[in-house]
């Protein structure tokens, strides 16, 4: 459910910044503009999986040795392969172990998401209400 709930907001949120961006922008620098939110939303993108990442790999292996204790060689090889872990059947001691280690660590992304999406919304409403209707277009060509 968190990934519709990511999927949604995200969608609705770069269409609001570029629409924010062309009304703002004067027509020359439309372009530009958005060139400059592509940039910014490359470089948050990045820290946020470099974030994430970081989070992932202190966090589950530390919850597979709590949900699997004494077995160094197994959590190793579960960790490093996905298709290692869907070796096991769903029910197995050792599938729900990765589960749970995965609810776990993501338990902790979610925490860690939630905290950077706050400022998000101060920035929102910082934006300048523009009046879509009133402005001017570019009459003519535009070359």
């Amino acid at each position: 459910m968190s990934q519709i709930f990511i999927a949604f907001g995200g969608g609705s949120l770069i269409i609001c910044e570029e629409m924010a961006v062309m009304a703002a922008a004067p027509h020359e620098n439309v372009a530009g503009m958005l060139a400059l939110i592509g940039l910014f939303s490359s470089v948050g993108g990045a820290i946020g999986q470099a974030i994430s990442g970081a989070i992932y790999t202190n966090k589950f292996p530390a919850a597979l040795d709590k949900a699997l204790p004494g077995n160094a060689t197994l959590n190793a090889e579960l960790y490093g392969s996905l298709p290692t872990q869907l070796l096991y059947p769903i029910g197995s001691p050792v599938r729900t172990a990765v589960i749970e280690a995965y609810a776990h660590t993501q338990w902790y992304l979610t925490i860690a998401g939630t905290a950077f999406l706050v400022p998000c919304f101060v920035f929102i409403m910082l934006w300048k209400d523009f009046k879509v209707k009133e402005l001017r277009q570019v009459k003519g060509r535009v070359a």
